[in-house]
């Protein structure tokens, strides 16, 4: 009988399998899970807003100021992403990734309780 520890619409945590998307998993071949996290780069807001600070010192007040505003929004945008990797005798594999930290680690740990299940 196949137990879920977490199932939503783009994954589905089984004793038995781990479906994401299009690919699915046999829980037998899964030997461990790893969370990574990538944050995202800042160098391209920093610097728009350094350009947006030239332009207005440079008393180009619209382009300065739309610089300043662009280069904000950007990085306010910016978001974390989140990555599950599993490694199998085949070798390490991202499987999934998404920027709601919250939704990854209850994956991350259905999978884990999922590998304790079967022993």
């Amino acid at each position: 009988m196949e137990t879920t520890f977490y199932q939503d619409a783009g994954a589905t945590v089984t004793n038995a399998r781990f479906i994401t998307g299009n690919q699915m998993h046999a829980m037998s071949g899964i030997t461990s899970v790893n969370l990574e996290q990538e944050s995202p780069l800042t160098m391209g807001p920093v610097l728009l807003g350094i350009i947006g600070v030239i332009a207005l010192l440079a008393r180009e007040w619209m382009i300065g100021l739309a610089m300043i505003v662009a280069a904000v929004v950007w990085k306010m945008n910016q978001r974390t992403n989140y990555i599950i990797t599993i490694r199998t005798a085949a070798g390490e594999l991202k499987a999934l990734q998404g920027s709601d930290r919250d939704r990854i680690t209850k994956i991350v740990a259905a999978l884990n309780d999922a590998i304790v299940h079967r022993g």
